[in-house]
């Protein structure tokens, strides 16, 4: 949710349309692509089960350092690397997510499975924008941000309790995320 009103607030912070785009576009975009290339790499490493674990944590990390923002700090540093690490790691967990729904999807509906699931994935997307905006309009931007915090804790306390993973199409055994 943070991520969705970052622009609001960069403009409500009065930074210049410049260096909105800049923030955003430029420096947004090409965290987002650095993240999808290492969560990826991390994830065949590591599992999706922790690597939506530790994914977690740096997301909600993420979302606190944006605290000096929403309290009014108007620091043109502060604001690149606040969205930089929204959007890096966000698209780390975006390949962890990915990575899951590719899973769950069955072999001969693979193309089906996998468009339902990121078409729940966008409709999610749109409700957290709505969400962010009211909760920014009635909480203000502070309360929508520890919002958001409490929402990463509950997925990170959520992906510890349930097991994740399944039996993959590249192999007939088990695949234990996380584990060996």
């Amino acid at each position: 949710m943070t991520g969705a009103m970052m622009r609001t607030l960069l403009v409500d912070l009065k930074f210049s349309l410049t260096d909105i785009g800049q923030i955003n576009g430029l420096v947004g975009c090409s965290a987002g692509i650095v993240g999808s290339f290492i969560g990826g790499a991390i994830v065949s490493k590591l599992g999706v089960q922790r690597s939506l674990f530790w994914f977690g944590i740096f997301q909600g990390v993420a979302v606190l350092a944006c605290l000096p923002l929403v309290r009014g700090n108007v620091n043109l540093t502060l604001a690149y690397a606040t969205n930089f690490s929204l959007l890096f790691f966000g698209s780390m967990c975006d390949m962890a997510i990915a990575t899951v729904m590719l899973e769950k999807s069955e072999l001969a509906t693979a193309g089906t499975d996998y468009t339902i699931q990121t078409s729940l994935i966008y409709l999610s997307v749109i409700l957290s924008m709505l969400l962010a905006g009211s909760l920014s309009e009635h909480l203000g931007y502070e309360g929508m941000l520890f919002v958001d915090v409490g929402l990463c804790l509950l997925s990170i306390i959520l992906v510890k309790k349930w097991r994740i993973g399944g039996k993959t199409h590249n192999s007939d055994r088990l695949y234990l995320m996380g584990g060996k």
